[in-house]
């Protein structure tokens, strides 16, 4: 016996593979966008707020802090550290954050790095 796919059949089969899609670009767009558009990143040198940048800003920018200068870069909603007179450069190796309460301290040249901002997702979502 030869079975053979309805006019019925095609259709089915042709919606449930534009559902998938669909379904697939509604997580893809829910999972990788930024939810914290909206957020800034706040600069502090010996725990005093030096300054302060959207997050959405492109930019890299240099702080002074105890041991010289650092320099960090803000770009496509995160920010990381690049450049850092700290021996061991872990501020550097963090890399980037772009969560609201992340944070990159060079404790030696006494350098914070804070997003900022309010959280538009909750936790079990990240």
């Amino acid at each position: 016996m030869k079975q053979v796919m309805t006019f019925n059949d095609k259709i089915l089969f042709f919606l449930l593979i534009a559902f998938s899609l669909a379904s697939f670009l509604l997580v893809k767009n829910l999972i990788f966008a930024n939810p914290f558009e909206g957020g800034k990143v706040k600069i502090y040198v010996n725990g005093v707020e030096r300054s302060s940048y959207l997050l959405k800003q492109k930019r890299k920018a240099q702080i002074k802090g105890y041991m010289g200068v650092s320099t960090f870069e803000i770009l496509e909603g995160k920010v990381r550290m690049i450049k850092s007179p700290c021996p061991n450069k872990n501020c550097i190796m963090q890399g980037w954050i772009k969560y609201p309460g992340e944070q990159i301290i060079c404790a030696p040249n006494r350098v914070v790095i804070k997003v900022e901002g309010e959280e538009k997702i909750d936790a079990l979502n990240r």
